[in-house]
Order: structure tokens, then sequence, then C-alpha cells
């Protein structure tokens, strides 16, 4: 019996960079995983923090009842879009053996939307000037992802070794960015 060619799904997969430094390393790692995305054919929007103002959670919990925070900010349209993505990257450089503060907030934020964004991959891309103890560095999203229901990181991409401004632009780590972002 003949079976009908079934179209691929297009996914919609959010890259959020989360670095505010000029010719940021994670922020092109991120750029580079949004090519190999549209190149294996599937929608990516990469929204950069540093260009957002998040506020810091209250813990008011109004946002329960009202369904979005009540702080007026842009947290709440980036929050929506991660409710909505199939896939959701996550890029930061790494400070102090953890993400940036500036993507800790947002995590935070999200928690005007639980209990979504449930069941959906979760990848981290972190840039750090040393080779580190990676399980530190990805505690942070484990412990984001362990939130929601059937939500996993599914994979991650650690760039050691590259400090200044640009520096990861001539590393392996670009094909690897561009490879993670083509198997999503």
């Amino acid at each position: 019996m003949p079976t009908k060619k079934t179209a691929k799904k297009i996914k919609n997969v959010l890259i959020i960079s989360a670095s505010f430094r000029p010719n940021s390393n994670s922020h092109a790692l991120c750029q580079e995983v949004a090519k190999g995305v549209k190149a294996a054919g599937n929608k990516a929007e990469v929204i950069r923090l540093k260009d957002k103002k998040i506020g810091f959670c209250t813990g008011c919990y109004a946002c329960q009842k009202l369904g979005k925070c009540v702080i007026n900010d842009d947290a709440n349209a980036i929050v929506e879009k991660i409710c909505r993505a199939d896939a959701v990257v996550f890029g930061t450089p790494v400070y102090y053996f953890s993400i940036s503060g500036q993507l800790k907030a947002l995590f935070d934020r999200c928690v005007a939307k639980w209990p979504e964004p449930n069941g959906k991959p979760y990848y981290l891309v972190a840039t750090m000037a040393e080779n580190m103890d990676w399980d530190l560095v990805k505690a942070p999203l484990q412990g984001f992802v362990d939130c929601f229901e059937g939500a996993k990181i599914k994979g991650f991409l650690k760039a050691g070794g590259v400090y200044e401004p640009g520096a990861v632009k001539k590393t392996k780590f670009m094909k690897a960015a561009f490879d993670l972002g083509r198997r999503i």
C-alpha cells in the first residue's frame, strides 16, 4: 500500500542571547545557531536581552491571577514567545561559574506563565574564558527546566577558552553552533 509523504513540520526556534557585551562571543554563537536552524528548514528568531528592559521578579504572584506579570517591560512579550516556541536556545556568557544575571532574571519572570512552558526542548550555548566544570553552568537551566512538566535540556555547547570580544569567531565552536542549530 503506498504511503503518503508527510510534510515536515517547520519548527519555530527562539534563541535568547543574554550577553550585553559588544561583539559578544555568546551572541556570535547564537547567530550561528540561528543560521543552522534556518539551514534545516526551520524558523529562528534571535532576541538579544541587551536591547530589552527586563526587571526583577518581585515575588508578588499577581501574575498567577492575571496570567502575566504586572511589571510593564519587555519580559512579558519574551515569556509569551518562550511559551509559543517549539524549542528554546539560551545563549550566555559565564560569570562566576554561572549564567548571566540577565538570563536568570528572565527565568524568574517566567513564573508569570507557570505551569507553562511545558514539554519543550531547551538548549544552552555558553562561552567562558576558562574551561571549567560544566555542571555549574548548566545547573540554573536545569533548575528552570525541572519546573516544567516534560521539558528537557536536549543539547548544549560549552565554548571554553574564549574571552576577548569576537574571539569565538576563529574557533571550532562556530561550526558546532551551526550544527546544533541544524539538529534542533
